[in-house]
């Protein structure tokens, strides 16, 4: 039986031997052809459902061509806009923005016009590729699109969630607040929790903490009244922008947000007393969002009035009293996560707050609210002990980590927990250094070359010779300095990482240079020459590696080519 080939050349043949121009009898043979593949898919264009599923299948196959085919020639008789939606999805979840976009063009003029869903699928998808530099501009001319009078298709908020968050990681500002201050108050088009989040989030990265203050304002308004729920991304989301903050002042509120919104008291109220234009809320706020940024003037309309900062109530409570004590039940807060214990331990943090963090930890740890801590909770927790440089604390930590089964310490969680014994000082830094050292060793954790160089460092600052000695024998058993240096030069590995390594034979000739150089250290029979001896291997190990990483003798990170 002849295949298609076999019969496209017997037309072009036939049409030709009738003395066809050959423009004409290839526009023949192609119609005759069209034909032939609408025949053999006539089931498909009688039915979108079976058209899109036949679409989908070919582009899982990877026919491209094939997929765009079908879609087209059902375009002819029906609504196939399903079938352009997966096109125009698959071309984008590849990272072909244009050939997407080619499809979009190509769908309209073909009569079919995007639905709802369309502008959705693309949106979304330029919002998770911000990088590239036509993103931003294809999702503001597509949002823009749909608000014009002959759009079929009126933007939703979904459509304007999607569109912030372009904006928002490309750091347009601007665009944001244009889109937001258009937005209304009530319809399929009003502002919601994810709105306000993403909004929080693009003033975070311009760190403008009055914005964020103000755009907090309307949503307590809005909560109050019952237009809107807020959960705890967006009050993470108002919290980081105050962490973004340069004063004090803005960290502590921080405390504050999480009052507001789970309920869970600040142990350390004090009154603030702030500037009017400072206010975190307009009570009683029913202006547009755009409105809300212009806030009202307390005190009789004194510009110079000075008020103390009072948290506003929340939805249920009377406008009088703490907002902690009000009517509101848990049924009417959202519940804290993992992210909110994040955000209490960073402002803690920031504050220098120990104790303040143990007491955020411990009561969102424990029933009611019974949160979970994940790894980098308490990664969090260890970065607060080493600004607050609690060694035998971070040890604890380390201890409950491995208490449970998801959050298994890492080499990263040991390296922060060390450097809090770092900076203990004089204290029982090292003591506590070497548990932890002993822990990754018995759970074999991974000892890399900053391990090592904050054990030393651990041993540097206590000024004891004796733990310098005992430091440089624990470094010299757990790692092979040399082997790991011919081994990176012998990959090529980074020279970022090489240098590294130098370092670390830097940090470890400098350890016996004071053990030489001190006149009380104590030295047993022969051990002062058997030190000597290794303090030469370390400057002839520097001297060799030194200038391939860059070091004092020069090299730079072009080292590859010049052992070429």
């Amino acid at each position: 039986m002849p295949n298609c080939c076999t019969c496209w050349r017997r037309n072009i043949t036939a049409l030709i031997s009738t003395h066809v121009s050959r423009r004409t009898a290839y526009a023949s043979a192609a119609r005759v052809g069209e034909r032939r593949f609408r025949g053999r898919n006539s089931g498909l264009f009688r039915d979108p459902h079976k058209l899109a599923d036949a679409v989908k299948k070919q582009l899982v196959r990877g026919d491209d061509n094939k997929a765009l085919q079908l879609a087209r020639e059902g375009s002819r008789t029906l609504n196939s806009v399903v079938s352009w939606n997966h096109i125009i999805g698959y071309n984008i979840e590849r990272g072909c923005l244009r050939v997407a976009f080619k499809a979009f063009n190509d769908m309209k003029k073909m009569s079919i016009f995007p639905d709802s869903y369309t502008f959705t699928i693309m949106l979304n998808a330029l919002a998770e590729i911000p990088n590239q530099p036509s993103a931003h501009e294809r999702a503001l001319q597509l949002y823009h699109s749909m608000s014009n009078p002959n759009s079929s298709v009126e933007p939703q908020i979904v459509h304007t969630n999607a569109v912030l968050k372009v904006c928002s990681r490309r750091g347009d500002v601007d665009s944001i607040w244009a889109i937001v201050s258009k937005l209304p108050l009530s319809g399929l088009n009003a502002p919601n929790a994810i709105t306000y989040t993403t909004l929080l989030k693009g003033i975070q990265g311009v760190r403008e903490v009055e914005e964020g203050r103000r755009v907090w304002a309307g949503v307590l308004s809005r909560w109050n009244a019952g237009k809107l729920w807020v959960d705890g991304q967006l009050a993470c989301a108002m919290g980081r922008v105050l962490l973004s903050g340069t004063k004090p002042e803005h960290w502590k509120e921080t405390f504050k947000i999480v009052e507001q919104v789970f309920g869970i008291k600040d142990p350390n109220p004090e009154e603030q007393e702030i500037n009017p234009e400072d206010q975190l809320y307009v009570e009683g706020t029913t202006e547009s969002i755009n409105g809300i940024r212009d806030l009202q003037t307390p005190g009789g309309g004194d510009p110079d009035a000075r008020v103390p900062y009072v948290p506003p109530p929340l939805r249920g409570q009377t406008t009088c009293g703490d907002p902690s004590s009000g009517s509101n039940s848990s049924s009417t807060r959202p519940k804290p996560g993992t992210d909110v214990l994040s955000l209490v331990i960073r402002a803690c943090t920031q504050l220098s707050d120990k104790e303040l963090g143990r007491y955020y930890w411990k009561t969102l740890t424990a029933p009611p609210y019974s949160v979970r801590p994940d790894i980098e909770n308490f990664h969090d927790l260890l970065r607060l002990l080493r600004r607050s440089r609690s060694g035998p604390d971070a040890l604890h930590v380390l201890q409950a980590m491995r208490s449970r089964p998801d959050t298994t310490p890492t080499a990263k969680s040991f390296f922060i927990a060390m450097s809090c014994c770092k900076r203990e000082g004089r204290g029982p830094g090292f003591p506590t250094a070497e548990k932890m050292l002993e822990m990754m060793l018995e759970h074999r954790v991974r000892i890399d070359v900053k391990i090592v160089t904050i054990f030393l460092q651990c041993a540097i600052k206590t000024g004891n010779p004796t733990y310098y000695k005992s430091a440089l024998k624990t470094a010299e058993d757990i790692f092979d300095l040399r082997g790991e240096l011919d081994k990176l030069v012998r990959l090529k590995a980074d020279g970022d990482l090489l240098e590294t390594h130098v370092e670390l034979a830097k940090w470890m000739q400098g350890v016996i240079d004071r053990l030489l150089e001190n006149p009380d250290v104590p030295w047993g029979h022969g051990e002062r020459a058997v030190f000597e001896q290794r303090r030469g291997g370390l400057v002839k190990l520097i001297e060799r590696f030194g200038w391939i990483a860059g070091g004092a003798e020069g090299g730079g990170k072009n080292w590859k080519a010049r052992i070429a």
